[in-house]
């Protein structure tokens, strides 16, 4: 299933999305085409925005295992690392602030910063350019002082802003910040200060998940380690929410207001171009030549046990693509993670 939802993309695409007409009985004809296509071996929901208006929300398939329950606008998904685009929006709120500055280093924060990483700041983080590697250190972690120690301990690829390499933990430290800088749990400066102001009532972390019955089935080994605290996720892949609220958020932090127009136009700059022309944002990503020569700026999740998502958006024609699912990896292009 790794190309199925750019299979969906690339239809919707085609169904005058991304034009100025809308004729309805064509996205009648598209949902039509994408339930036969897909109902049996894809399971998903998407939806398309259009001038502040929903023009597309389909939901296709099952979410449980015995093909019971169809997915519908209540189910929810693992984003996985769309988290960090979330803890980007979060930072960016302390920013507002004035409680964080994107040139504050970590010896701002912490004691006993190793030599290495003394110069690693906060855009450092945001942008992936930290030298970090994507090693997977603080998996089964609960502990804050043990993840951040755990980081230190780890080497670095490159010094510090002289590359890219995306990384759980530039995101996990970004969390870590959050928690010393609040006073609070990750998780509850975020639900307090990011999902409820967005409307996001459906979303929720990886240590509730075990308490909610309308989550779209994942493997049963993950499931077992939902509700406990689990650092490995935190700030970079643990948050689960719908398709609606996906669009809640995205449409809060662009387009509603949720951050003033200075930070809009800070995350949605770019600090690195990798070699496929991706532009490296704060905490989001740039396409700025697309098969439909218009700018994209995007976010996307994928896991190993299903879980995926995605968020496109085209700010020349007010277009946004969301697409959820259970089903497996969105495509292979490792440089969209």
């Amino acid at each position: 299933m790794k190309r199925s939802l750019l299979l969906i993309l690339l239809l919707v695409s085609y169904y005058n999305v991304l034009t100025q007409v809308v004729n309805h009985s064509e996205f009648s004809e598209l949902k039509e085409k994408l339930h036969k296509k897909f109902a049996d071996k894809f399971d998903f929901s998407v939806l398309v925005d259009r001038n502040d208006s929903i023009v597309i929300y389909k939901n296709i398939g099952h979410r449980d295992k015995g093909n019971l329950n169809p997915i519908d606008e209540k189910t929810i998904f693992n984003i996985a690392s769309i988290t960090k685009s979330i803890t980007a929006a979060g930072i960016f709120k302390l920013i507002e602030e004035n409680k964080l500055k994107l040139s504050h280093n970590l010896e701002y924060f912490f004691e006993d910063v190793p030599n290495s990483k003394k110069s690693i700041t906060i855009k450092t983080l945001l942008s992936h350019k930290s030298g970090l590697r994507q090693t997977y250190p603080l998996d089964g972690i609960s502990d804050s002082n043990k993840a951040l120690d755990k980081i230190f301990d780890e080497d670095l690829e490159f010094d510090p802003d002289s590359g890219f390499r995306y990384s759980n933990q530039n995101y996990q430290l970004l969390a870590l910040i959050i928690e010393k800088v609040t006073g609070n749990s990750y998780e509850s400066y975020i639900k307090e200060n990011v999902l409820i102001p967005l409307d996001m009532e459906n979303s929720f972390f990886w240590d509730e998940a075990s308490t909610y019955h309308n989550i779209a089935p994942i493997d049963e080994g993950v499931l077992d380690r939902n509700g406990r605290r689990n650092w490995g996720y935190i700030g970079s892949g643990g948050i689960f929410t719908t398709t609606n609220d996906l669009l809640e958020f995205w449409n809060g932090i662009y387009k509603k207001g949720f951050l003033t127009e200075k930070s809009i136009v800070t995350i949605f700059d770019n600090y690195f171009e990798t070699s496929s022309g991706i532009q490296i944002g704060l905490g989001f990503f740039l396409s700025p030549d697309t098969k439909w020569n218009l700018l994209e700026l995007w976010t996307r999740g994928t896991e190993s046990w299903g879980h995926n998502s995605v968020i496109r958006h085209f700010p020349e024609k007010d277009v946004t693509i969301i697409v959820s699912t259970n089903s497996g990896e969105i495509d292979n292009d490792s440089s969209r993670t």
